[in-house]
């Protein structure tokens, strides 16, 4: 009964940290039309619950946003957008003509839509347009906007970050490489701030360099052949790259398709099976499996930033090939970091009961936490 005290001990833990550690940033989205050589219209979807953080609109405190309490802040919210949301070409800035507002809904995510059109002060040159995004950054390191413009009938797509607020919109100063570019360095991002997907991919690494041998719930021994670890380490990263580069395939092409609500369930539900299996010592018997398994459900995780996006088929191959080896260059930067280090120690008790045995019910109580956050 030891290890069950220890595990609810575990949980409750984690459980107070666990929200800050889940939290993986916020998306906008945009959509840009050429209307000409000077005029280009535009739609701006913000997720609502990160404007009413910024602009406080629940006067009432009740934990409701009503549209009237949205409609209150509409002078101060314009004025930001305007502000921090511009198109400047070789003559100058694009400024906005007006802005229509609307509610609408990307999955799980309200947002509010603002339409309307940007002139330019001065006809433009055919590929000089660039787009400037600075909205929530400081408040939400973490925020991305993505966006797509159609240059008269060819688009281009990318993300904008605090570290890169800034695009072209033509496709000729992006191309296939550009977009690649952007998309690539968008996976790495994607999967270090993913704290689920981090949390179940160590889960699965955290056995491979033991051995359960020992009688008793969470006895283990030191692997001894690192040529075991090393193939044990393969298998694991290989099935999960396997499983979520289909699934992300499928999502992002609109081929297939599941509730936001399921599938991020089935995620922390994914990193609580994990962990409770390295606890009963069924880890690093079950490690492939488990990672081909819920790897295919988190590549439908994966798949939101692609799939809100809309890409066009040009952009959907540069973009997925991009996002895609983004997120497995971010994984393999964690495996590399990791198993060394899991290697050097793992004969110590550290390893043995803080790491594996604590780290895991840790990690269990995070899952736990996130499943009730996302099924409530």
């Amino acid at each position: 009964m030891r290890w069950l005290l220890h595990l609810l001990v575990g949980l409750g833990l984690s459980a107070g940290i666990s929200s800050a550690w889940g939290h993986s940033g916020s998306t906008s989205l945009l959509e840009i039309r050429s209307a000409g050589a000077d005029r280009f219209s535009s739609r701006l979807d913000l997720p609502l619950r990160d404007l009413a953080l910024t602009f406080r609109m629940d006067q009432d405190a009740d934990g409701q946003i009503r549209w009237s309490e949205v409609l209150a802040q509409r002078d101060s919210i314009e004025a930001w957008v305007r502000q921090g949301v511009a198109i400047r070409n070789d003559q100058g800035d694009c400024p906005w003509q007006g802005l229509d507002w609307a509610v609408a809904s990307h999955g799980e995510e309200v947002t509010l839509s603002l339409v309307g059109e940007l002139a330019c002060e001065s006809p433009r040159q055919t590929d000089s347009a660039r787009l400037v995004y600075g909205l929530f950054f400081d408040q939400d390191s973490l925020h991305r906007a993505l966006f797509k413009a159609d240059w008269s009938g060819q688009w281009t797509t990318g993300v904008l970050s605090p570290d890169r607020p800034e695009a072209w919109l033509s496709p000729s100063r992006t191309g296939f490489w550009g977009n690649l570019t952007a998309f690539l360095v968008e996976g790495v991002w994607h999967i270090w701030i993913g704290a689920d997907h981090i949390a179940f991919l160590l889960s699965l690494l955290l056995p491979c360099v033991l051995l359960h041998r020992l009688p008793g719930v969470g006895r283990w021994q030191s692997q001894p052949a690192l040529g075991v670890t090393l193939r044990r380490v393969l298998m694991v990263v290989t099935a999960f790259t396997l499983a979520h580069s289909v699934t992300l395939g499928l999502a992002a092409t609109g081929l297939v398709s599941l509730p936001d609500q399921l599938v991020e369930s089935v995620i922390a539900g994914s990193v609580v099976v994990a962990a409770l299996m390295n606890l009963v010592g069924r880890g690093s018997g079950l490690g492939w499996q488990m990672a081909f398994g819920f790897g295919l459900v988190h590549g439908f995780g994966f798949a939101n930033v692609l799939g809100d996006l809309g890409l066009s088929t040009q952009g959907l191959v540069s973009g997925l090939l991009g996002f895609n080896l983004g997120v497995e260059l971010g994984q393999l930067a964690i495996v590399a970091v990791f198993v060394p280090l899991a290697w050097w120690l793992r004969s110590t008790a550290f390893y043995q009961v803080g790491v594996m045995g604590l780290g895991s019910m840790a990690i269990a109580g995070a899952g736990v936490y996130w499943l009730w956050e996302r099924l409530s």
